[in-house]
């Protein structure tokens, strides 16, 4: 089966994958695995993902050194304390 194939079969079978009940949603699986030879698991995941286009970024740790100037000054102070290691860079540094 080709791509554009399994791609349009997969639409046609996702919404009534998403609306089904338990027992239907065994009966679809098996037969999306046979016809397009996928494994389980992988039509599982594939058939339960959603398409939120509008979905936000997780929030993650905001990087303090983006500033090009900051790091040249912190790099310079690193490499005249011989390339210590962050912990005793950070004691170092108020000196």
């Amino acid at each position: 089966m080709k791509l554009q194939e399994k791609q349009t079969y997969y639409e046609s079978k996702h919404p009534r994958y998403r609306q089904a009940n338990r027992h239907e949603k065994s009966r679809i699986l098996d037969e999306y695995c046979k016809i397009c030879c996928y494994q389980c698991k992988y039509a599982i995941r594939k058939l339960n993902q959603t398409f939120d286009h509008n979905k936000k970024k997780k929030p993650g740790r905001v990087s303090v050194c983006d500033l090009p100037e900051i790091i040249k000054v912190i790099r310079t102070i690193w490499f005249a304390t011989e390339q210590m290691c962050g912990r005793c860079l950070v004691a170092v540094i108020p000196e």
